[in-house]
């Protein structure tokens, strides 16, 4: 019920339009009071509608003509009464449209209501999905903010890896210049000695092939003095053979010394080839270095 309205000033409205030649509505009544809302002002007008026969009986009663014929009385009370029962159709009438209107509204009231509700229930819905989804948002922002400080902390570690491998890659390339150029020396030596040995080794060839055409020679010569210097012949012979032997001595010992250097030259090449698989395993630490092949040992000399 509408605040402030009351039956009497419903009642009071309907006089006033009556009294105006206007035909009481729930619209007209409203419009008089200037509040109310229609279901309450049309219960209001169906109770004033209830006791308007009494109060048209009363009235009738208290406004007869005093002393007047009884057929003027009643036929005055049948026209009243006409009137009364067409204005009550008519009222009827405007109530009967009125309770339609207030039905469909109503009913679109309802309907309004169920939509209302089934917005709200949608509304609810996504409202617990996107709580839903901002607490499954949190959690992958809270594992990808721990995976974030893993990986940092992994590249700090690679870092620190890093300058230490840089640092072990200086010292191995220092030491790798000093292997190259103890390596560089050595071969230097080695070649040195290689060239002295052949030299020694031509000189001696040649001294031998001096001395073996010298024995050649002597060898014709005692041929044709063979009878006079069998004796001086067998002997320079077995000198001859003597020197030889001396010869080819040093030869084999020419030999030993070049493959000793080969072997050196070898031994150096191998360090060398360590140190590489050294710097490249802390360049490179995640693949496997490979190992070079082994250097072929040079064939010796005579």
């Amino acid at each position: 019920m509408a605040r402030g309205v009351t039956q009497e000033q419903v009642n009071t409205a309907i006089e006033q339009l009556l009294l105006a030649g206007e035909r009481p509505t729930i619209e007209r009544v409203r419009a008089t009071l200037g509040t109310g809302s229609p279901n309450t002002l049309t219960r209001m007008l169906d109770v004033w509608w209830q006791g308007l026969g009494e109060r048209l009986a009363a009235h009738r009663r208290s406004a007869a003509i005093p002393n007047a014929p009884t057929l003027v009385v009643d036929a005055a009370s049948a026209l009243w009464e006409i009137a009364l029962k067409a204005a009550g159709e008519a009222v009827e009438r405007d109530l009967e449209g009125v309770r339609e209107a207030l039905t469909a509204e109503r009913q679109a009231l309802e309907d309004e209501k169920q939509a209302m509700a089934a917005a709200l229930a949608a509304a609810q819905l996504a409202q617990n999905r996107a709580e839903q989804a901002n607490l499954d948002t949190q959690v992958r922002l809270a594992d990808m903010q721990r995976l974030v400080d893993q990986q940092s902390s992994q590249i700090a570690d690679l870092q620190s890896r890093l300058i230490a491998a840089d640092k072990s890659a200086s010292e191995l390339a220092i030491q790798l210049q000093r292997a190259e150029a103890a390596r560089a020396q050595t071969q230097e030596e080695a070649a040195a000695d290689r060239r002295n040995l052949e030299a020694s080794h031509r000189a001696a060839e040649n001294r031998w092939l001096t001395e073996v055409d010298q024995l050649r020679q002597e060898r014709t010569r005692m041929s044709r003095q063979l009878q006079q210097a069998e004796k001086e012949f067998r002997s320079k012979l077995q000198d001859g053979e003597s020197r030889l032997s001396l010869l080819s001595g040093q030869v084999r010992d020419v030999g030993r010394r070049e493959a000793a250097a080969t072997a050196r030259a070898a031994a150096l090449e191998s360090q060398l080839d360590r140190l590489h698989e050294q710097i490249k395993a802390q360049l490179k630490p995640s693949r496997p270095a490979r190992r070079r092949p082994a250097a072929k040992k040079t064939d010796s000399a005579l």
